[in-house]
């Protein structure tokens, strides 16, 4: 499960670093200078709690939180995604430590899982 995880976790920070790196100006010098709309949104959700966000912005969360729950009802037919899913979103960390969120993700299923 924990290589699955990481898969997961690679591919949502490689899907946004891509995402962050096309809406910046790459320099010639190599480096990327984001746009100021950029900077005002992203500091703005970064700051935001998961409950102040936007309907559309919760819905791209829950969209990566959906693809951990996938792996989980793999492993566990008697996972109940609707019931977790809000739990699971709570560990999500938006500064981008997807180690900890990794870690998080799989203490509460194996929490969940001795019950």
């Amino acid at each position: 499960m924990l290589e699955k995880l990481s898969k997961i976790a690679h591919e949502s920070w490689a899907g946004w670093t891509n995402y962050f790196f096309e809406k910046g100006k790459r320099n010639e010098d190599g480096t990327i200078t984001i746009p100021k709309w950029g900077v005002e949104r992203w500091e703005r959700q970064i700051k935001t709690d998961y409950k102040d966000l936007t309907e559309k912005e919760k819905e791209s969360d829950r969209t990566e939180a959906k693809k951990y729950l996938e792996i989980f009802s793999q492993y566990d037919k008697n996972v109940n995604i609707d019931s977790i899913f809000s739990n699971i979103l709570s560990f999500y960390v938006p500064d981008g430590n997807t180690g900890l969120f990794k870690e998080k993700i799989e203490q509460y299923y194996s929490e969940m899982s001795s019950l």
